[in-house]
């Protein structure tokens, strides 16, 4: 056998293993980008992006969490960290089991608080004391739909729209036997983010918008001169109940509510699939309906670690269109793909006939 032909098998060699190592480092992270850029899929993306998580930024996560004593957010953390075999720090494994009855507590009480809210049913006192606080959402809707209505023009939209939509809710909810109590839970939930400044600059400024369609300003108008002309104190008055139930009632469009009840549909599964603090995180990190809606589904694949992804990835609701920086990566993965196959081509014909590139030799014109 001679040197060259050693050479040629040698060269043809090393061409067929950089081909095999470029798929393996190359085509798995262009599969995810497929899957996330073509296919939309949330999921990949999450754990696309999650992996991309040192085990240091967990750690140092779960320190401010403790911290802060958010325990129940350390918790998550921990179960994200456990979902992704990250490998935490021995002392801060102790740490969180010294701390894991608290914590199991915590965890157990805000579910409780969420199914009361929500459904209405409760096993502990907190959740029963939720229970009877919603089961009453009905007054404090229309209480502030009074308060709004007495400050007209310049009442707050959001907090309008959201009560009278809860007005609807809950009728609805009893002519259905209880058919939307869990967006009626969520609308409520929406209300109160609101008022505490929890919800988004983002989510509010779309309910705001939505709000000039889902409000009859006739109507509106109308239930402002009933209400600067009461005091509070009537609404003990069964009379005058009834006339406010009805009046508010007429405030908000039916059809045009639908979209803050599909958010207050969205806010109930989150906060039954992780917990009530996980819900209020939602609210304060979601843009838009629309990335709630992405959130939803978030939780749906992460449950009790949903806190946690939230924490070290504030933007996960977000279209990956929004994200340049990943969107680059992903793309950068495609690109890098392309080549690898045009590589492979050329490397497969050179196996099979000693084909040459056609624009491996040229002669510049000018010379």
């Amino acid at each position: 056998m001679g040197l060259s032909t050693i050479w040629n098998r040698a060269k043809k060699a090393v061409l067929l293993i950089t081909v095999l190592v470029g798929a393996v480092a190359i085509l798995p992270r262009a599969w995810d980008a497929f899957q996330i850029l073509v296919l939309d899929d949330t999921a990949r993306m999450i754990e696309y992006r999650l992996k991309s998580l040192s085990p240091d930024q967990y750690a140092l996560a779960i320190q401010d969490a403790l911290s802060e004593a958010d325990m129940d957010l350390a918790l998550s953390l921990a179960t994200l960290a456990t979902q992704q075999d990250v490998a935490l720090p021995p002392e801060l494994l102790e740490e969180l089991e010294r701390q894991q009855g608290f914590f199991q507590t915590s965890a157990r009480v805000g579910k409780d608080v969420w199914t009361g809210v929500s459904t209405g049913e409760a096993n502990s006192m907190a959740g029963l004391s939720a229970a009877m606080v919603s089961d009453m959402a009905v007054i404090g809707d229309v209480r502030d739909l009074v308060n709004q209505a007495k400050l007209w023009p310049e009442h707050d939209p959001v907090i309008l729209a959201l009560a009278g939509t809860g007005t609807l809710l809950t009728a609805a909810t009893v002519t259905t036997m209880g058919g939307t109590a869990a967006a009626r839970g969520g609308v409520s939930l929406i209300k109160v983010a609101r008022k505490t400044g929890k919800l988004s600059k983002g989510l509010a400024s779309q309910i705001s918008k939505i709000s000039k369609d889902v409000i009859n300003s006739k109507a509106l108008r109308s239930f402002s001169d009933q209400a600067k002309s009461m005091n509070m104190s009537q609404l003990t008055s069964g009379r005058y109940w009834d006339e406010l139930s009805e009046a508010s009632r007429k405030i908000i469009s039916r059809k045009k509510s639908a979209e803050l009840v599909d958010a207050g549909g969205s806010i109930k599964n989150i906060g039954s699939n992780t917990s009530l603090k996980g819900a209020l995180d939602a609210l304060d990190k979601a843009g838009t309906v629309k990335e709630l809606r992405r959130l939803e589904k978030v939780s749906s694949t992460l449950g009790d670690g949903f806190r946690g992804a939230l924490k070290v990835l504030p933007d996960i609701g977000k279209s990956v269109y929004r994200l340049f920086s990943l969107l680059f990566s992903l793309l950068s993965s495609l690109v890098m793909a392309v080549i690898w196959l045009i590589y492979s081509l050329w490397v497969t014909m050179k196996w099979l006939g000693g084909i040459s590139l056609p624009f491996r030799r040229f002669t510049l014109p000018w010379r």
